[in-house]
C-alpha cells in the first residue's frame, strides 16, 4: 500500500512539472493581496499585468516590468511565472469549480 500512494504522489508531482505550453501574459504592473470574508480557497494574490488580471493561489515576489509567462501543465492545472522560470504561482481556479 505505501509502494502504490508513494507512486501516485510522485506522477502527480512529475505531471504538475511537465509544461504542455508556454504563452506570454504581459509585463508586471501591480501585485496585491486579497481578503475574501467567505470561501474554502481565498485567493492569495491578484496580478495586474499588462494583459489583464489574474487571480493566484501562491505568493510571488517579482518587481514591477518584469515579462510574465502563462505555462498549462500536463496535471491540468495553469501557473504564472517570470521568464526565466525562477518563480512560479498557481492561477486561481474559478470559484464554481
Amino acid at each position: 500500500m505505501p509502494f502504490l500512494l508513494g507512486g501516485s504522489i510522485w506522477r502527480d508531482h512529475h505531471r504538475n512539472q511537465q509544461v504542455l505550453s508556454s504563452t506570454a501574459a504581459g509585463d508586471l504592473l501591480d501585485l496585491r493581496p486579497v481578503s475574501q470574508p467567505r470561501g474554502f480557497k481565498p485567493v492569495v494574490l491578484v496580478l495586474k499585468t499588462s494583459t489583464g488580471l489574474v487571480s493566484l493561489t501562491d505568493p510571488l515576489s517579482l518587481a514591477s516590468g518584469v515579462a510574465l509567462v502563462r505555462e498549462e501543465r500536463q496535471s491540468g492545472r495553469s501557473f504564472i511565472c517570470d521568464e526565466q522560470r525562477t518563480q512560479c504561482a498557481e492561477i486561481a481556479q474559478p470559484s464554481g469549480s
